[in-house]
């Protein structure tokens, strides 16, 4: 039985692994080694609202509550300066030995710097930490000019609020377009395009550029002109904090190499965020997406060897001014690009597979997010980009607008069952909208799939919580040597199980697993059914609840 696992590093995937870990019915002890003193906390923000809104305060990942109920034992500011698999410890940069069962590798990475000079200079402003934003907010309270080195995906957001804030921003980018290693030729194009129209000044293909000083503000050298700014922020990427993991002998590549459950080449070791490299693509993904889903995927393989893993197509957003751009899946060499309205970015490789998705979406902030995602869904149906697959793509879509805006998990707005059981209302609304541009009954056809959706994942997750109360409540009284967290967790994973699950959760051999599940079939809480070579123990009353799921208003 596991009894201590040991989480490196404090960021989004270390705490969505630490949530994880407790939503899965994990009651052992979790330490936590980060270097920074807060607690778990969300860092798309920093770009954005952490600079342009005056009270802005740490964009934290749990409320404090939430965070509290997970009882963390925290070693913190503290660097992890070794492992040592062979007793399962850790040493801490303050003499600390920490043993562990399992242990996470989530230590992200560090921005990256063209050469000393830039590091020592006072006005050269990275964008990685809590702290850096709030640095770099008070300089550009101060600043008229702001130069950005790096045309990524942190250079432009920086671009865009400062904009907001009325500062003249130049950004240099040494490759011939902007965001070239993440999307298509197009898609650069088109954010050229957006931040030129704000009066963002973006040379692209610069030689090399060089930091001088000034009476203490940054003069920037390129192609043989000098020019003084108030402040220089560089985004050219981040160093991967790999030095832990190789130091001990993990085997690593662009990053941790890891399999699809995150495991690395020592199964008590996994790793997790921007340090794993995808295990399908032989890349680090450095995205909110990634961090989050790959590491709660992790997490349960830590916990089941049998967990599924993460198989998720790379997923990242930005937000710029007006827009909010959605990226799904990597570009590949050789793929063609077909554009639809300067909103939708097809990527096809040459057999005519769909590789990257790119979507523009304008996003006012004086309408509802579930007003956009209605509007988004209509206009992309309307572009009908394929012959075949443009309604589950759009739903995708819709997915992909609530998650990044948080509205997938209370409750989970899955519209799919909606959409296809009022197939008939969907289309002709489709059609009348095109024709009359009479948005209300679209939108109203939407936010009723939204509500009826609610209600029923509302209903579901109630009833599913006092089966599995009165399955409890049984078990102590009918079977009190057999019940457990671990048997009563694993009869609610799936409505069915198997006797190497049983195994597997609770920790016993196939004999005792095989025992448990007899008599759990004797006393009527599952029903046996052997399908092939495989016995299948079907939970009844949870496959009739799964099974039996209404979309009506009661």
């Amino acid at each position: 039985m596991t009894s201590r696992i040991v989480i490196i590093g404090g960021g989004q995937a270390g705490g969505w692994a630490a949530k994880t870990l407790r939503d899965e019915g994990f009651e052992g002890e979790i330490c936590v080694v980060a270097e920074e003193a807060w607690d778990f906390y969300e860092r798309p923000p920093l770009s954005k609202a952490s600079l342009l809104e005056p009270d802005a305060a740490l964009p934290r990942l749990f409320s404090e509550e939430a965070q509290l109920a997970l009882d963390l034992t925290w070693y913190r500011p503290l660097r992890a300066e070794q492992i040592d698999r062979q007793t399962k410890t850790v040493r801490l940069s303050n003499g600390t030995h920490l043993s562990y069962n399992i242990l996470l590798i989530a230590t992200g990475g560090r921005a990256r710097l063209p050469g000393e000079a830039w590091a020592a200079h006072p006005q050269v402003y990275t964008l990685r930490h809590w702290q850096d934003a709030q640095r770099l907010k008070g300089r550009l309270a101060q600043s008229k000019t702001l130069a950005i080195v790096g045309g990524g995906w942190i250079g432009l957001e920086i671009a865009a609020s400062a904009r907001k804030n009325g500062v003249a921003v130049t950004l240099f980018e040494q490759q011939p377009a902007l965001c070239m290693r993440s999307v298509s030729g197009e898609v650069s194009q088109r954010l050229a395009a957006i931040h030129r129209e704000q009066g963002v000044d973006i040379r692209t293909g610069c030689g090399a550029l060089e930091l001088e000083d000034d009476n203490g503000l940054p003069v920037i050298h390129c192609d043989g002109q000098r020019e003084t700014f108030d402040a220089v922020v560089v985004g050219i990427g981040v160093d991967l904090n790999l030095e832990l993991a190789r130091d001990a002998g993990l085997h690593t590549g662009r990053g941790i190499v890891v399999d699809a459950q995150g495991r690395t080449s020592d199964p008590f070791i996994f790793a997790a965020g921007d340090v794993a490299q995808h295990h399908h693509y032989g890349l680090c993904i450095q995205s909110w997406a990634f961090a989050q889903n790959q590491a709660v995927a992790t997490a349960k393989a830590m916990l089941n060897p049998d967990a599924p893993g993460y198989d998720d197509a790379p997923w990242l957003w930005s937000d710029q001014y007006q827009h909010n751009i959605q990226i799904l899946g990597i570009p590949q060499p050789g793929s063609r690009t077909i554009v639809r309205e300067d909103a939708l970015y097809f990527s096809l490789d040459e057999n005519g597979r769909l590789t990257q998705l790119v979507a523009f979406i304008h996003a006012d902030d004086d309408y509802d997010p579930l007003l956009r995602m209605a509007i988004a869904h209509h206009q992309f149906e309307s572009i009908h980009p394929f012959y075949d697959g443009n309604g589950r793509t759009g739903r995708i879509l819709n997915l992909l607008m609530l998650q990044r805006e948080g509205l997938m998990e209370l409750p989970v707005l899955y519209l799919s069952r909606y959409i296809t059981s009022t197939k008939v209302q969907y289309y002709q609304l489709l059609q009348s909208t095109r024709e009359t541009q009479g948005w209300v009954d679209w939108c109203v056809y939407i936010l009723k799939g939204v509500a009826l959706t609610a209600r029923s994942e509302v209903r579901l997750i109630k009833q599913l919580r006092e089966l599995m109360q009165t399955t409890k409540h049984r078990l102590r009284k009918e079977l009190p040597k057999l019940y457990s967290q671990e048997l009563l967790n694993n009869l609610f994973r799936y409505p069915y199980t198997k006797i190497e699950f049983v195994e597997n959760d609770l920790g016993v051999s196939r004999i005792t697993a095989a025992k448990h599940l007899d008599a759990l079939v004797a006393a009527g809480y599952v029903e046996k059914k052997k399908i092939g070579r495989t016995n299948f123990y079907i939970n009844r009353p949870l496959f009739t609840l799964l099974t039996q799921i209404s979309l009506n208003d009661e």
